[in-house]
Formats: structure tokens, C-alpha cells, sequence
């Protein structure tokens, strides 16, 4: 996949996040759910730099850096794929009549993060491409983590019913609380 994690979380882990008293069980359980994914996801709501996204990369990390072994006592290689949602939207529709079917790839992928859902301008494409992602991603009970500023309310009128009743029945809905931490203090 063609996305990488942002270059500014390099350092970030869920031992280090900077607004951990607020968000001690939200820690807890993606710690958890890294070395356990099989079925779960997470969706991260939150104001504007609480740092859902930092969450998320941890977790995703987390999830790469478990050493897990196959019934031969192998060292299985476990990848996440983390994506901002309208770069990927971009590469999709950039994708159309290639020999990269992103779209299939990126449904299918082990664990995926896909970051601030909600900032890509809403249209009957975008629900549709947002809809298939989310319920082959539910159906196939494939670990998926969402960051969002959006509520769910919120989520209702831009992607419909179909696509949050999925988020409700796939994930652990969190709050992430705490400061604005791009904020200098």
C-alpha cells in the first residue's frame, strides 16, 4: 500500500501519548486490541487535536511490533495500513482503468486505519466508496480503525444510516478527550 504513517508521530506509542489520564481505558483497550484484533475495531471521535490520530498510529504500531508465531514456531510479520481518508478517496478515483485495484486491496488489507473520516467533500461517490470499504470490512470482521471529529449524529447525515449502524455493530466507539496538543502550551 502506498500510504505511510505521518513522519510527525514517529515517536508516538500508547506508553507515551500525551493526554493519557484522560483517556486511560481508550488506551487499555487498543493495547488490547493490538495484540488481539481478530474482529474488533475502534472508532476515535474527537475534537480537533486530542490526538486520535496519534492513538491510532500507536496502535497500529503496536499491532506491527507484536511477535506473533505460526503453529511451526515461525515469526509471522503482521502489517497495518493507515490512510487519511481523502488521500485515499484521491487514489481510488486517480486508480480507475489501472492495473492497481486499490479499492479491492485496501478492503481487504490485515488491520487498516482510516484517518478523519468526515474531512472529504461529501458526495454520492464518496458514500458509496466509504460504504464498501466499511461493510466488506464488517462482513469479513477484518480490524479496522476510524478517527473522526464527526459524532455520530454527524455521521448519520453524511453517510447515512447503512454505514453507522456498520461503525456501531463492527467497533468500540471511543471519546478521546484532552487538550488541543498542536497547541503550544
Amino acid at each position: 500500500m502506498a500510504s505511510t504513517f505521518p513522519k510527525r508521530l514517529n515517536d508516538c506509542t500508547l506508553d507515551t501519548f500525551p493526554n493519557i489520564e484522560e483517556n486511560k481505558d481508550i488506551i487499555s483497550w487498543l493495547k488490547d486490541f493490538a495484540d488481539n484484533p481478530q474482529g474488533r475495531s475502534a472508532l476515535l471521535l474527537g475534537t480537533v487535536g486530542v490526538g486520535k490520530t496519534g492513538l491510532a498510529v500507536a496502535a497500529c504500531r503496536d499491532y506491527e511490533n507484536k511477535e506473533v508465531k505460526d503453529k511451526y514456531d515461525f515469526i509471522i510479520w503482521r502489517k497495518a495500513t493507515f490512510w487519511p481518508v481523502t488521500d485515499l478517496l484521491d487514489e481510488i478515483r486517480n486508480g480507475y482503468g489501472k492495473d492497481w485495484d486499490i479499492l479491492g486491496d485496501v478492503k481487504k488489507v490485515e488491520f487498516l486505519c482510516l484517518d478523519d473520516l468526515g474531512v472529504e467533500r461529501h458526495n454520492d461517490w464518496v458514500d458509496e466508496k466509504v460504504f464498501q470499504i466499511i461493510n466488506y470490512r464488517y462482513d469479513m470482521l477484518l480490524p479496522t480503525i476510524i478517527t473522526s471529529n464527526l459524532t455520530l449524529e454527524d455521521m448519520k447525515e453524511q453517510f447515512g444510516e447503512r454505514v453507522v449502524s456498520r461503525f456501531v455493530g463492527m467497533a468500540k466507539i471511543f471519546q478521546v478527550k484532552g487538550r488541543d496538543l498542536r497547541r503550544k502550551q
